[in-house]
């Protein structure tokens, strides 16, 4: 409410007229009648900063203050209700003028409850409110399809109750948190070597915020870093992979999510096409036994190759030597196998293959072949004629030749017919060797000893045999002839009969320096 204080305004606004009020008061008037006096600035007998105030208690009490610096005066009520409605007259006595009166047409509007609207940019998408007993007005928007094309749309919540006021509103932008929409592994067309570093690159559109981007080899992750870049609506992912010979066939997976928007990951895969150098694994065949293989057997080996391109070539070795198909001498080379026919002691050995590819080669693990054979004799005096004097101990040493070595030693005395063993007293054995002491007593104890060795494979089938004579006088030499006598003198000559003992030769030159003898 406003009442004429310094300046005042008749009701036309056109006729100004500057007075010096003593009091301003308001009036209630209910059909033109003064219903009570409600307020009132009184200076009286006072200055104008020291005036009275007056409030009625059964008007607007403490509610009112009159505000005389204001231009035009103004009268503030606090709280009012529909009580307060009226026509209020403010009459203006002056000291020196007719008293003035103004009235004013007080209505107070009960507020009906607001209409609560829910836009959508312009257009209204729900306007289903709720009155609840407390007062408040509720209008809970469910939004059922939120997509990506309602990123930064403006939805408004806006309440009105009567058009003398403007309606209330609210504004909201929307920030959708968005799923990835593609994701791509880039070159996927090329292959891979074994044991070098490359770089695989993916890419991710959609997201928002922006994807995670995770690496994953099968159903495991990749625990190394990538690098990832991202711009306004992409995210792409470069990891430096060195691949092994085990992830051929393997699939290497990119892998793009947001965090915030559940199951939303998305992912692209590679599958690993890795060359690599041929891995190659030797072994006998499964229905042999390595620890039983004697001479006749027939023994193949199989070579397992796995290679990424195949391998070009298969060669097989013995120890260091590469081994020819030779299939007359029963060696068969087929596509992954090696066949010896009817093998011998001489098969003996480490074997292994070896496979070459584009990437290069790769020797296998050796398997080692030991053929089984009975004993044979070695011993260098086999067949040889010993000479002894009766009640002469003779060492006689009997080498044999076997595999496994032997487990017993058998000495054999035969004379003109008549085979007799000897007690294993007068042989020691040791690895495949065994040293007879004999002694010969009389006449009938000369004649032929025979040595025989048994092992796991079998008994010697020709023994090693020792002739043992009585010993006599041995012959002269023969046949003796100077080779060379320019910067000496060398003669050869061939031995007699030894008699059966060693012997030890002599050659006296007169007149001349050092000499040279050769024993033949």
């Amino acid at each position: 409410m406003f009442c004429f204080f310094y300046e005042i305004i008749a009701l036309d606004c056109l006729t100004i007229e500057m007075r010096v009020p003593r009091r301003c008061q308001f009036s209630l008037e209910l059909n033109h009648t003064i219903y009570h006096a409600t307020t009132s600035y009184d200076v009286r007998g006072r200055t104008l900063s020291q005036p009275k105030l007056w409030s009625s208690p059964t008007g607007f009490g403490t509610r009112a203050f009159f505000r005389a610096s204001a231009a035009p005066s103004t009268l503030l009520v606090d709280n009012v209700s529909t009580a307060d409605t009226g026509v209020y007259r403010c009459r203006v006595d002056f000291k020196n003028s007719p008293t003035r009166n103004l009235r004013i047409n007080f209505t107070v509007i009960s507020d009906p409850r607001p209409a609560l609207v829910w836009y959508l940019e312009n257009t209204i998408i729900d306007d289903s409110f709720e009155q609840k007993p407390d007062g408040i007005t509720v209008n809970s928007l469910t939004f059922p399809s939120i997509g990506r094309q309602h990123l930064n749309a403006r939805l408004i919540c806006q309440a009105s109750n009567t058009n003398l006021a403007p309606p209330q509103t609210k504004l909201l932008i929307l920030d959708i948190n968005l799923r990835p929409l593609t994701v791509q592994i880039l070159s996927k067309n090329r292959q891979l070597s074994a044991d070098r570093s490359y770089e695989v690159e993916c890419k991710t559109t959609g997201s928002r915020p922006e994807a995670q981007v995770t690496w994953w080899k099968g159903m495991k992750p990749l625990r190394k870093k990538a690098r990832n870049f991202s711009d306004t609506n992409s995210t792409t992912s470069i990891l430096t992979f060195v691949p092994e010979a085990e992830d051929h066939d393997s699939n290497l997976v990119c892998r793009a999510e947001n965090p915030r928007v559940a199951n939303s990951a998305i992912e692209d895969t590679l599958r690993l096409n890795v060359h690599y150098v041929p891995m190659a694994t030797l072994k006998m065949g499964s229905n042999l036994n390595p620890n039983h293989i004697k001479e006749g057997d027939d023994v193949y080996f199989e070579c397992s190759v796995q290679a990424n391109p195949r391998a070009s070539r298969l060669a097989w070795y013995k120890e260091t030597i590469e081994i020819q198909h030779n299939a007359s001498f029963g060696v068969i080379l087929s596509d992954q196998s090696l066949v010896l026919q009817s093998v011998n002691r001489t098969a003996s050995g480490d074997y292994s293959c070896l496979a070459h590819n584009s990437e290069g080669s790769a020797s296998s693990n050796s398997v080692s072949l030991q053929v089984r054979y009975a004993p044979l004799c070695k011993s260098a005096e086999d067949g040889q004629v010993f000479g002894a004097l009766k009640q002469e101990t003779i060492e006689l040493v009997c080498s044999v030749d076997s595999n496994p070595q032997p487990n017993s030693f058998q000495w054999t005395f035969n004379r003109s017919g008549d085979q007799n063993e000897l007690s294993s007293s007068l042989f020691t054995n040791t690895d495949h060797k065994s040293v007879l002491r004999y002694t010969p007593m009389d006449d009938k104890d000369f004649g032929t000893l025979s040595c025989l060795a048994t092992n796991s494979v079998g008994k010697q089938e020709v023994p090693c045999t020792f002739n043992l004579v009585a010993a006599g006088r041995p012959t002269l030499l023969q046949n003796c002839s100077v080779l060379n006598q320019s910067d000496g003198l060398q003669v050869e000559c061939y031995e007699g009969f030894d008699g059966g003992l060693p012997q030890v030769f002599f050659m006296e030159v007169l007149e001349l320096p050092a000499l040279s003898v050769s024993k033949r």
